[in-house]
Formats: structure tokens, sequence, C-alpha cells
């Protein structure tokens, strides 16, 4: 399997932001204003919307399954009080979600910036973590 170089990130990560159209989640900065931390904008993300994404989707670099079990630890992670200042926003009919994560093994270092993209029912379309 070929690593991919830089221009074949960049142009997936524009692939990716495709399917929404204001917000601009770009290596943790994001357009201001447009999320609030409003539960009636999140989607209705069900353990298996995570488990169809994190383990069927299809990988970028080698097309096969993404097969990214480790992920599925999410839940946890969310329980434990390791996710905070979750916002969203809805841009069309897509649902945007972003956050904090800690970091699991270097906790004196700044929070993570995830976000994924989904539809209004649950279905996650894309999601990225700096």
């Amino acid at each position: 399997m070929k690593p991919m170089d830089s221009l074949s990130e960049k142009r997936l990560y524009r692939e990716t932001l495709s399917a929404i159209e204001k917000a601009r989640p770009v290596r943790g900065n994001i357009c201001k204003g447009i999320f609030f931390d409003d539960k009636s904008l999140l989607p209705t993300i069900s353990y298996p919307d995570i488990v169809n994404y994190l383990i069927f989707t299809p990988s970028p670099y080698s097309k096969d399954d993404l097969k990214a079990y480790k992920g599925l630890n999410c839940y946890v992670q969310a329980y434990c009080g390791w996710v905070s200042e979750v916002k969203a926003a809805v841009v069309g009919d897509r649902h945007v979600v972003i956050g904090k994560v800690l970091h699991s093994m270097r906790l004196k270092e700044n929070p993570l910036n995830p976000w994924l993209i989904s539809e209004k029912n649950g279905s996650i379309l894309a999601s990225h973590c700096d």
C-alpha cells in the first residue's frame, strides 16, 4: 500500500468538506458563530451508525474497509468525561458536530479537535481529528 502524498490528502480533505457548505473545519479552526451547544441540533447517531462508519467505510488509502476497531471505544471515552465542548450546526441537510477530546496517554497536552458530518438520521458521512 503506497502512502498518500500531501496533494492527495488535501484533495481528499476538500472532497470530504464538499458534504457541507459553510462550515469549514480546518485543523481545529472552524467558522465561528454557526455552532451552538443546543442539544436539539445534534443528529440521532446510534452505536450501529458509529460501527458502520468506523468498520465498513472504505479506506481512502486502500479502498478496503476501514476496520478502525479501536475507535469503537468512543462511547466509553464520552461516558467517562474525556469529551467536552460538544457543539453542532445544521448546514443545509447535514449536521456538523465539533468538540474537544482529551488525549488518552498525554493528559497535560491540549485537547484534540474532532468533527463529524452526518445526515439527520445519524448516518455518518465524514469525520476528522487533528
